[in-house]
């Protein structure tokens, strides 16, 4: 049993490995997230590290930005398209400063926070 937060879940101590042998599960709790340690009846076989990593956290921030950059720039330009050429250049620009700032909000809301 795993509890954070008030949030608790059973989780499951016994599982299949990818050769069809029965392994053990056994959950370790670190800083940051949770290690699963996979046993056969002799010794561990694989650790698994559940965690939120610097990278993971880096590349959710940049694949936001870029996303709602793109998304924002389209949408910007059609609504800019109201006044001809130059409305289309500044609408396009609003769109992806404000998508981009909106979507690295996200990536990071999603990949650096539990």
């Amino acid at each position: 049993m795993v509890t954070k937060g008030g949030y608790t879940e059973i989780l499951p101590t016994q599982a299949i490995d990818s050769h069809g042998n029965e392994v053990h599960l056994i959950y370790k709790s670190v800083a940051n997230g949770l290690i699963i340690e996979l046993h056969n009846d002799e010794q561990p076989i694989h650790t698994t590290r559940l965690a939120r990593s610097k990278w993971k956290c880096t590349l959710g921030v940049l694949g936001g930005y870029y996303l709602g950059a793109l998304s924002g720039l389209g949408v910007g330009a059609g609504v800019g398209s109201v006044l001809p050429i130059i409305g289309n250049a500044v609408g396009a620009a609003g769109g992806a400063i404000i998508g981009a700032a909106g979507g690295a909000m996200s990536g990071a809301a999603y990949s650096c926070f539990d």
